[in-house]
């Protein structure tokens, strides 16, 4: 039996460790340009290993290689590396509830948001980044795009303007195999700052006229910290205002007990609607709210870019249209095609510098994944050989294709078969499409009661 100080020693040889916080840990890595390599574990948590003298114990220095080696394979792009903005995307998580991160002392968004309180259940929104490794330069012509609404690949861009590849701007897809992880980022100001960069810039290009108006009056309405309403419940006692991350990534606001949002009220004798009043998004306006920022969630560029025409994008004069150059003499690989001339007066804005420069842009740590995927606020996002947050419907894309794929495939052989035999080979081909079709249908079944069960146990309060 190995005793608790034998693991202490061992573990005191392999690697020297110590838990701070985060700030101070990177401030004392660029005091130091003499230290190794630091590997984080966790919030606040890194170690750096000692080197083993050659006369040490050969079974310690194996386990401390092994150990390294693993810790060493990091999902993320290099983050030293310079990439052009064109070959980087990126997309919206959705949103978690985290009742320790905002406590710590000089947390800026517990200070900003919260003033005096010791404690508050911070709501975050959540997103990520990717780069493609194996850009060549086309700028948008070299991607297609999924279209939602019908289900499928948009290569249009890549057949106006396109070389000789025409990737997919997949990056929510967990198995794409054409972008890389660069970073997943949490930010508190998801109302006042976030949203507002989306809305006036990439937002301006890319929803319709109604859609654009609707959103650009109604982001300023989301609480960011818990608000006292002047709602009570049936004894009395006051109820209080938060946002309430929910299943797929979406976001509702919810009524709670205390003043720190972190219990739920499960009455029914006052509703938010009631409680919040006509100024915040609640009944018909949160159902259209959530239903646009779905877009985000699939992935986007982070150069904006417009691909509509322009007689579907006009507003105040201001008109993106197909074939017209650069305001400047910046170089375009474009040739003009896909111009976002947004509400901000920038064209083809970089919408994660965007993000970089004017939010917080904190970066979310496993510990956030972990609990984000427990609450059931954000939609599957892999790390490495790990997925967080749940499964969401875009993987029906590849069920589609497939099943699209069985189809021409029978039809195929069905006109490459002699008579004698393709009767045969034809009702074969027809149970196997009608087999893959039930198959496609009981996934969407089983996903669908997975969703509804997120909605009813993962959303639930969080006390």
């Amino acid at each position: 039996m190995v005793r608790p100080t034998a693991i202490i020693l061992l573990l005191g040889l392999l690697f020297t460790s110590f838990e701070a916080d985060a700030a101070e840990v990177h401030s004392d890595h660029e005091a130091n340009d003499n230290e190794g390599q630091w590997i984080t574990l966790d919030r606040g948590v890194e170690f750096q290993p000692n080197e083993l003298e050659a006369s040490s114990n050969p079974s310690l220095r194996l386990a401390q290689h092994r150990f390294l080696s693993s810790a060493n394979k990091s999902p993320f792009a290099a983050q030293d590396e310079y990439y052009p903005a064109y070959a980087q995307a990126w997309r919206m998580l959705g949103f978690f509830v985290d009742c320790e991160d905002s406590a710590e002392e000089g947390s800026r968004d517990h200070r900003e948001l919260n003033g005096d309180k010791t404690a508050t259940c911070q709501r975050y929104l959540m997103w990520a980044s990717y780069v493609d490794l194996n850009y060549v330069g086309g700028g948008i012509g070299e991607y297609k795009f999924w279209d939602a609404e019908t289900s499928s690949w948009d290569a249009t861009t890549c057949e106006q303007h396109g070389g000789d590849r025409c990737a997919k701007m997949d990056c929510h897809d967990p198995s794409t195999s054409t972008w890389t992880l660069l970073g997943i980022y949490k930010e508190a100001f998801y109302a006042s700052e976030w949203f507002e960069q989306l809305f006036k810039h990439a937002g301006y290009c890319n929803w319709s006229n109604d859609v654009y108006e609707f959103m650009k009056d109604r982001y300023d309405d989301w609480p960011e910290g818990c608000e006292d309403t002047d709602a009570t419940d049936e004894n009395g006692n006051s109820l209080y205002l938060d946002l309430k991350p929910s299943a797929g990534g979406n976001l509702t606001l919810a009524l709670y007990t205390d003043d720190i949002c972190k219990t739920e009220y499960m009455g029914n004798y006052v509703t938010v609607e009631d409680a919040a009043g006509d100024e915040f998004v609640t009944g018909s306006n949160l159902e259209l709210f959530n239903d646009a920022m779905e877009y985000y969630k699939y992935c986007n560029p982070c150069r904006a870019a417009n691909r509509k025409t322009s007689d579907e994008n006009e507003r105040g004069g201001k008109v993106r249209a197909l074939g017209q150059g650069y305001d400047d003499d910046q170089e375009d690989p474009n040739d003009g095609y896909w111009k976002c001339s947004d509400a901000a007066g920038y064209t083809n804005v970089n919408q994660c510098m965007k993000f970089r420069t004017h939010t917080t842009f904190r970066v979310a740590s496993m510990f956030d994944l972990q609990t984000a995927t427990m609450q059931g606020g954000i939609v599957e996002v892999a790390v490495g050989q790990h997925s967080y947050g749940a499964a969401w419907n875009p993987k029906q894309a590849d069920a589609t294709e497939e099943s699209s794929s069985v189809m021409q495939a029978a039809a195929v052989i069905s006109r490459a078969v002699p008579n004698t035999g393709r009767i045969l080979i034809i009702t074969g081909s027809i149970f196997l499409v009608c087999g893959f079709a039930a198959l496609v249908a009981a996934i969407r079944w089983v996903r669908q009661r997975r969703q509804r069960f997120l909605q009813v146990h993962l959303t639930e309060p969080l006390m």
